[in-house]
């Protein structure tokens, strides 16, 4: 749990420091070693990927609908506080 609130507040970062606003992901390498588990930034998507079916069951987060309606000049209408993960 503290490793991926870490990765969680890189992302965040990552999305602040080029004022993102919107659904996308962030990406990291992972690896677990002898001295411990360490990760590394890969990438910031404002798409989705294929892979947006597992972040939506364990976020509960429709990511198709919160784009749309950020497209539609919506607010999110949520914060990164208010993502949980499950699973």
């Amino acid at each position: 749990p503290e490793l991926r609130r870490q990765m969680g507040e890189v992302a965040v970062r990552a999305a602040r420091a080029v004022d993102y606003k919107g659904a996308g992901t962030v990406e990291f390498l992972f690896e677990e070693t002898e001295d411990g588990a360490r990760y590394y930034f890969l990438e910031m998507n404002t798409r989705l990927q294929v892979e947006h079916p597992v972040t939506e069951a364990i976020t509960e987060r429709d990511l198709v609908w919160d784009m749309i309606r950020v497209a539609a000049g919506e607010p999110l209408g949520y914060t990164q506080d208010d993502v949980g993960i499950r699973g």
